[in-house]
């Protein structure tokens, strides 16, 4: 195994989604947060053919967000698309809000993944990806047309399964011998 060095990001992140489109040798990130702390809400991608990186249209305002944007936890390529999971965060009442949002590379358009939201927001399961104070609390992966949403609710790992082309979402499997360390 070797490392190579890639090119700089146009905006330098941390915390941010990133996902891999293998097919199309593509390295997606979005959101994320600056050196200061503050949110980002653009989104970029690597070609790793060409080695250079374009920008994409930012992830759209949220009304359910003091700041309007989301913050974005995880993301995953799967189907085409690339999904971005985060949570939009209010001041009063304090609430955070899982938000799933699909980038289209075909139409360079963003759309709201609402049967997730509405799906994660009715269980317990919420907290997973809503992510904590301090950080990233869950992760995504996709793998033959399903993307798979992990993370942990006290200490308990859990699992979220939606079906891309169906939009049909279940709960994995749980780990009951409870957590490990």
């Amino acid at each position: 195994i070797s490392w190579e060095q890639l090119p700089e990001m146009a905006t330098a992140r941390m915390h941010f989604a990133m996902a891999v489109d293998k097919e199309n040798k593509k390295v997606y990130v979005a959101g994320g947060v600056d050196a200061g702390g503050g949110a980002l809400h653009g989104a970029e991608v690597l070609n790793t053919a060409t080695n250079e990186w374009s920008t994409l249209q930012d992830l759209p305002r949220d009304g359910d967000s003091y700041h309007g944007y989301i913050w974005a936890h995880a993301g995953a390529f799967e189907h085409g698309t690339f999904f971005v999971f985060g949570h939009t965060q209010r001041l009063s009442p304090p609430q955070k809000n899982f938000k799933a949002r699909s980038y289209h590379p075909t139409t360079g358009r963003w759309s709201t993944e609402s049967g997730i939201e509405s799906y994660v927001r009715g269980r317990q399961e919420a907290s997973i990806l809503a992510g904590r104070e301090g950080g990233n609390s869950g992760n995504a992966v996709g793998h033959n047309g399903k993307l798979y949403l992990l993370g942990w609710d006290n200490l308990t790992p859990q699992i979220i399964i939606y079906d891309v082309v169906t939009k049909l979402m279940s709960l994995g499997p749980s780990d009951s011998d409870g957590p490990r360390h």
